[in-house]
């Protein structure tokens, strides 16, 4: 029953409603495909059928194929069918497209087939290019000295900044990384002093935004902040469907936070702060649902 209530329930009654997207929102040049993947699979797959329609509906080959696109392209997707959820559910698609661009193109004369190839591997030219530039950006970004060794966070500067203030403090220390930074606590090698590594508006609920508030100012020493994900205009980028204000319980957390946190370092986005000496017992009283 539990699971039911934490996997099933919760996620449909918390995680779907500010999760909706444009199918294949935030799509650029090297990923400008995939959306049209399955569209193109699925037509695909349908004339296959329809050319061979007597020996496709005993071939279990076909209906396997089909039911993996399906399963891709609606369970793997969505509620959230950008650009990044795509990308996961793609290799789904894959068996079918492979298996009906087999049986189509060896029915063609070979100059067909070249041709075919030709503006296939065109197309993909771009999206090649700029993965040849993502690898060489990664390959002359600084590395960055870390408790598990040294790492490279390309198109993130100030990540040196962070770790290097993050390290100067007390190894012992415990820390809140908040609100979406749940890989932290392993890079840094510090204890998040929550059972949460995920905050977010209209999805955490005010009895979790509570409980993980008397546990850091109980036993967090310092807090880690990335500022993107307090502001509603950076949320609603990320989550177009989440309303244009921020729910009660999410203000007063923040509130609570930024009243018993002080700051010591920025590494823009990113804050640490350390809690004061002194903490009011009733911190954490108005946040409620």
């Amino acid at each position: 029953m539990s699971a039911y209530e934490d996997v099933i329930q919760f996620t449909a009654h918390r995680y779907a409603g500010i999760q909706a997207s444009k199918f294949g929102a935030g799509s650029g040049t090297q990923t400008y495909a995939m959306p049209y993947l399955f569209q193109a699979t699925a037509a695909l797959g349908l004339i296959v059928c329809i050319h061979g329609w007597r020996s496709r509906r005993e071939d279990r080959m076909t209906q396997y194929c089909l039911a993996i696109l399906w399963l891709a392209g609606l369970a793997g997707c969505f509620p959230r069918p950008d650009i990044f959820h795509i990308a996961f559910a793609v290799p789904l698609a894959l068996p079918l497209l492979a298996y009906g661009l087999n049986s189509l193109l060896k029915n063609l004369r070979p100059a067909y087939r070249y041709a075919f190839w030709a503006v296939a591997i065109a197309a993909y030219l771009p999206p090649a290019n700029i993965l040849i530039k993502t690898a060489n950006r990664t390959l002359h970004s600084p590395m960055v000295t870390t408790p598990l060794g040294p790492l490279v966070f390309p198109g993130q500067p100030d990540m040196p900044g962070l770790f290097a203030a993050v390290a100067a403090t007390p190894p012992g220390d415990g820390y809140l990384f908040y609100p979406y930074m749940p890989l932290l606590p392993v890079l840094t090698a510090h204890k998040q002093m929550s059972r949460y590594d995920l905050f977010t508006p209209y999805y955490t609920t005010a009895d979790q935004y509570k409980e993980t508030c008397l546990s850091a100012l109980n036993g967090a020493a310092w807090l880690v902040i990335d500022v993107r994900w307090l502001q509603i205009d950076y949320l609603r980028r990320v989550f177009p469907a989440m309303q244009n204000t921020l729910p009660p319980e999410t203000e007063h957390f923040h509130n609570a936070l930024m009243s018993n946190y002080d700051l010591i370092a920025t590494a823009p986005p990113y804050e640490l702060r350390r809690r004061r000496d002194t903490i009011p017992v009733t911190a954490c009283d108005s946040i409620s649902g």
